[in-house]
């Protein structure tokens, strides 16, 4: 009988560590652990040193204690929060107007009552004193509001002896701003509603903020205001700042290619490039090339060279750093650049000529990367095809002959890279994305799901590659590397992905996450029975949410879900600016080493990542409230759709139209329910009737309510026989 393989020690990831030796000394709390042992006991294959230096950062966050003859323990209770410390984090509001400020690198948050948050609101930086109180949770006070997360707000004009005054509210805290303008507001009266933005923070209660009015919000339609205030929340300023704009301004409309910039680039002027894009898209950020030679192929990923036109340290530059991202929203876009560079300028627009970035490749005749070269370049896109016409193409429909052979045999390799990088691991995420076909009002008519054909999957290979080998050529060219901005993607959480594997058992699916190539193959498994049967999407969202959420680090890690063991971002200058700073430190190590400082690109990333991330809330957010507003329609009519999920009080259903999800109380239903441990189904008691995860359901709408972007509904029994 064979003897059955061993299975191999895994590598650990920074944070997959961190977590790791965390959980470890938890569950022994009275032991003591030397780094060898915790490497024995983990069956990992960290050195000693890598553990060791891990243990003492978590020494320094107060989590672990390092004891005599480099042993450490778990540090417990009054152990742990012994002496107030000092920390900066973020503020995080509750319903009960307290906080927990979340720290960096702290495994736990640190509570704040309302009284002791002198002055901060939702998402500010701040420094924070805290120590423990009872068992973990460290308790502390904030005594200094670092930075500002939100300075415009939405509020009512009031007026307090002849002095203007804006209330506004804000994540259920009320600030009152004294108006330094009102007299440039002819039209202004008491109970108006107004935007204002703060100019002068006060940390005094006795002495008001001071902000001045930027717009009336009377001239706004309701989804204007309801926009505004999404991005708003989420700390997006609705324009641009005037010493940004008078840059841009500064800029020619139309680009003169110029001959001594154009002796410093490639030129692929004359060979045949196109872009392919969303058909409501403005900002071209990449086209694609590709051209037969004797022995293969050469194919160019360009993209728009945005720091052509946005130096460092200059206005555009700093407001581009500060935003960190375009926010695209259900009708709008608000474009991290202003319109004349996003719009104009930066976008590879066909027929143009535009300053690029480009990745070239040579390729063999079974299309394996020969060798890669970076530069600065010049194009010429001769078509912008939308999905839907280069799907088209790929799908047989009569095109001019040059571009339909370019797109099939783009189509045709990407296809193949594609194989490959399933082949080594990456992960298969295809979550519904939720599109509304709107009327000339911007009222929803329909809604859809985006399809990802070819075409789609076409681009999405290609940025992925250039992305892969940017990120490559800059680790391997020197030892050590270059700093850089990685996008990073952490290890799973166990726990969560224990959780998919019940809720999988339950709905009859069965899942293996034990590693990482039993984890790939359990998505690839979901992903075709979600093909064969839409139940199963349920599982989707959960898998995801048990993903570490993927951010920008000059630690490169490696990407857990593509699989890649180095990646960034290079492909969207136009929207993200961490594509703006990969272009600055690419460019200037083509031809030397050329050293960024890390801390502070550690800084930058850090901020990308939160903005990044805030942005996502605004989409997010965006989407409910169209999807409220379509829904509105059918208050009062039973539709179908699908139980996604239990709480306490009742059931979530998405409706199958819309993907719209509303929530139908416990306390509506013709009998009580029992909700069973699991959450994943609630028990009849009278008729023991089963709703499970899953299962289709018919609702009534009760209210589709805009304002507080929620809708009610009532289960409507199915009728027997």
């Amino acid at each position: 009988m064979a003897k059955k393989k061993k299975p191999k020690n895994i590598y650990l990831s920074r944070g997959a560590l961190k977590s790791a030796l965390i959980r470890t000394l938890r569950s022994k709390p009275k032991a003591q652990f030397h780094a060898k042992q915790l490497i024995k006991k983990l069956k990992i294959q960290n050195s000693a040193p890598q553990v060791t230096e891990m243990l003492r950062q978590l020494d320094k966050q107060g989590i672990v204690r390092e004891l005599d003859g480099n042993k450490f323990i778990f540090a417990q209770g009054k152990q742990k929060y012994a002496k107030p410390s000092v920390a900066q984090g973020y503020v995080d509001m509750i319903r009960s107007g307290a906080a927990f400020i979340l720290v960096d690198g702290m495994e736990m948050d640190i509570y704040v009552n309302r009284r002791k948050l002198s002055g901060a609101l939702h998402g500010d930086l701040v420094e924070v004193e805290y120590k423990g109180k009872s068992g973990y949770r460290p308790e502390g006070k904030v005594i200094k509001i670092i930075d500002r997360a939100v300075e415009s707000f939405q509020g009512t004009l009031r007026y307090l002896k002849e002095q203007p005054y804006v209330t506004a509210e804000h994540k259920g805290q009320i600030i009152d701003i004294r108006v330094l303008n009102a007299q440039r507001w002819k039209s202004l009266a008491a109970g108006d509603p107004v935007i204002v933005k703060i100019l002068h923070w006060s940390d005094d209660a006795n002495i008001d903020h001071e902000g001045e009015i930027q717009s009336l919000m009377t001239d706004m339609s309701a989804d204007d205001i309801q926009m505004s205030s999404i991005l708003m929340t989420e700390g997006f300023e609705l324009q641009h700042t005037k010493a940004s704009l008078a840059q841009a301004d500064q800029i020619p409309d139309v680009l003169i290619v110029d001959d001594a910039e154009a002796a410093k680039r490639m030129d692929f002027r004359e060979v045949l490039t196109f872009t392919i894009d969303p058909a409501d898209a403005k900002d071209f950020d990449d086209a694609l090339s590709i051209e037969v030679k004797e022995d293969g192929y050469r194919l160019g990923v360009h993209i728009a060279d945005v720091t052509h036109y946005v130096p460092a340290g200059t206005a555009l530059d700093e407001e581009a750093l500060d935003r960190s991202t375009s926010v695209y929203l259900v009708d709008r876009v608000l474009p991290m650049l202003p319109e004349k560079l996003s719009n104009n300028l930066c976008s590879l627009r066909p027929n143009e000529d535009r300053y690029s970035f480009s990745a070239w490749f040579e390729l063999d005749q079974a299309y394996n990367i020969i060798k890669r070269d970076f530069g600065k370049s010049i194009i010429h896109s001769d078509r912008r095809f939308t999905y839907s016409e280069a799907q088209q193409v790929l799908e047989g429909a009569e095109a001019d002959t040059h571009f339909a052979e370019a797109l099939l045999l783009l189509n045709k390799i990407a296809k193949k890279y594609r194989k490959a990088r399933f082949r080594d691991g990456s992960l298969n995420f295809e979550t519904d994305e939720v599109r509304f076909k709107l009327d000339d009002d911007g009222n929803p008519v329909s809604v859809y799901v985006k399809d990802r054909k070819d075409a789609h999957l076409l681009v999405e290979e290609f940025m992925l590659l250039a992305n892969r080998e940017v990120a490559r050529y800059i680790r391997k060219k020197s030892t050590p590397p270059v700093p850089f901005v990685y996008r990073v993607h952490d290890l799973p959480d166990e726990d969560k992905l224990q959780d998919v594997k019940l809720f999988g058992l339950e709905m009859g699916l069965s899942l293996n996450f034990d590693n990482p190539k039993q984890i790939a193959k359990s998505f690839a498994k979901l992903r075709k029975a979600v093909m064969e049967d839409p139940r199963f999407k349920i599982l989707e969202p959960m898998g995801i949410r048990a993903m570490a959420k993927a951010e920008y680090s000059p630690d490169n890690i490696g990407h857990y879900g593509l699989a890649f063991d180095d990646y960034t971002h290079f492909t969207s200058p136009i929207r993200r600016y961490s594509d703006v700073l990969v272009h600055r430190i690419l460019q200037a190590n083509l031809t030397e080493d050329k050293r960024w400082k890390k801390a502070k690109l550690e800084v930058q990333c850090k901020h990308i990542s939160r903005q990044e991330r805030k942005a996502q809330k605004a989409e997010r957010e965006s989407i409910k409230y169209f999807q409220v507003k379509y829904m509105s329609q059918y208050e009062g009519q039973v539709l179908t759709g699908m139980i996604n999920g239990f709480i306490d009080m009742g059931f979530f259903v998405e409706m199958t139209e819309s993907k719209a999800e509303g929530l139908v109380l416990f306390d509506s239903m013709p009998e009580a329910y029992t909700l069973e441990e699991s959450r994943l189904k609630a028990v009849g008691k009278r008729s023991g009737t089963i709703l499970k995860v899953g299962d289709k359901v018919d609702v009534l709408v009760k209210e589709a309510d805009l304002a507080s972007r929620k809708i009610n509904l009532e289960y409507v029994p199915q009728e027997e026989g």
